[in-house]
């Protein structure tokens, strides 16, 4: 007597039915990042969904690969396909983003370098605060909250002060603001205005080149600022070419950042955090968004794709820098 057994499916048959446009779409997809260039010596998965998924999925661990094992820093990326803003088709939109916005104590690190070198630390503070690459919440963006919510503009609370009709109404004031006073007694001077006391790249390259316990910090930080000039340079050159994707942070109407992907403190009782949650509070008010950058690469223009990759190795290389930086001052 023959036993039962299941019907199998053939190995030649696929498991899913896939409609003949899909197929077509998937094939212009695939054929659009071969032109690009950027799966150029790169390994595809052996299965995938999706040519999309595929790519991402390449994309990410060739991204791996790049940043090696960051210390401090989360970012993370994505891919996907999104509406044009005419209505008619799509683009490839390319995502950067913090994953984690961790608190950082930095002073006693930052406050070493500048015992080491006076403008060491505030050199090391102006190039965490000036840069896009990677959001952090310092000191000066700090300093900067407290003039704009709590000083009306200005460097103090005395134009604030003036307005207020009595005693009781100074009094609350000063209650629920931070003061010039306390912002003072809690950082140097130099942390406010850092490029007041920066060091310039011949300064940094003078440093190095003396030897001694400065040294090696001050060529890293030489460094970290030729990799934000040749970075701010490729932009430009990016911008000012036909082939340049989208940015949707500079060309689309997404409201304030609310993506920072840190906060870096002097020490516990500092200011910052209270003026990073006053800010954050009131930018959540509005629109808002919180990806650090976010491209927009046209499905007929597959160089546009090349020249955001070539424009993501050197956000890549500035990205490791700044965590080594962080990383050093928490050491």
């Amino acid at each position: 007597m023959n036993s039962l057994s299941l019907p199998r499916i053939g190995a030649d048959i696929p498991p899913q039915l896939v409609p003949l446009h899909e197929h077509r779409r998937e094939a212009e997809l695939a054929l659009y990042f071969a032109k690009s260039g950027v799966l150029r010596g790169k390994s595809l998965p052996d299965r995938w969904d999706s040519p999309l998924q595929a790519i991402e999925s390449t994309l990410q661990r060739w991204l791996g690969e790049q940043l090696g094992a960051l210390q401090c820093l989360a970012p993370a990326f994505s891919l996907e396909l999104g509406g044009r803003y005419d209505g008619e088709g799509e683009d490839l939109i390319a995502t950067c983003y913090a994953t984690s916005a961790p608190v950082w104590h930095i002073g006693p690190g930052a406050a070493r370098l500048e015992q080491l070198a006076p403008g060491l630390g505030a050199t090391a503070i102006a190039l965490l605060y000036g840069q896009w690459t990677y959001p952090l919440f310092t000191p000066v963006h700090a300093f900067e909250e407290a003039s704009y919510l709590c000083w009306q503009g200005g460097d103090d609370e005395q134009d604030a002060l003036k307005e207020c009709t009595n005693d009781e109404q100074r009094a609350d004031l000063l209650e629920s603001i931070v003061t010039r006073a306390q912002f003072d007694a809690a950082y140097p001077a130099w942390v406010s205005h850092p490029d007041d006391a920066q060091l310039s790249m011949r300064a940094l390259v003078r440093l190095a080149k003396e030897g001694g316990p400065a040294a090696p910090h001050a060529a890293q930080l030489r460094r970290l600022k030729s990799a934000q000039l040749r970075l701010t340079a490729r932009q430009r050159q990016a911008y000012a070419s036909a082939e340049a994707p989208l940015n949707d942070d500079e060309d689309g109407d997404y409201g304030s950042f609310a993506g920072y992907g840190g906060k870096l403190i002097w020490h516990e009782d500092d200011p910052t955090l209270r003026l990073f949650d006053m800010q954050d509070h009131l930018t959540l008010q509005g629109d808002c968004h919180d990806w650090i950058s976010r491209s927009r690469c046209s499905l007929d223009h597959p160089a546009q794709l090349g020249q955001w990759y070539r424009q993501l190795q050197l956000h890549l290389q500035v990205m490791r820098q700044l965590d080594a930086l962080l990383a050093g001052l928490l050491a």
